[in-house]
């Protein structure tokens, strides 16, 4: 079973998301953040953490960027893949 966050200040598309990842065999949301900062709390407190975290770029109070920063450091075995409506090169890189 692969075990999924999601972190979006996106309430809707954080749901949306989490129905849709439900439709997987195999594959549970564990829980959802709405920015970085819940996000980081969340992990501090759990014993069982996400293998996969659905982070968005753009967010309030810690953003992704700098969300994801602090997953590489504390949190290394954890895998995440960015969200964003930015199509830009520099937002990309």
């Amino acid at each position: 079973m692969i075990k999924l966050a999601i972190t979006d200040d996106e309430a809707l598309f954080r749901k949306g998301m989490a129905i849709l990842i439900g439709e997987f065999d195999g594959m549970e949301v564990i829980f959802e953040s709405g920015n970085g900062q819940e996000l980081l709390q969340e992990l501090a407190s759990r014993e069982v953490l996400p293998d996969v975290l659905l982070l968005d770029l753009n967010m309030p109070e810690l953003n992704g960027v700098e969300t994801a920063k602090e997953l590489q450091k504390k949190y290394p075995q954890i895998g995440f893949i960015i969200l964003s409506t930015y199509y830009t090169k520099e937002f990309i890189l």
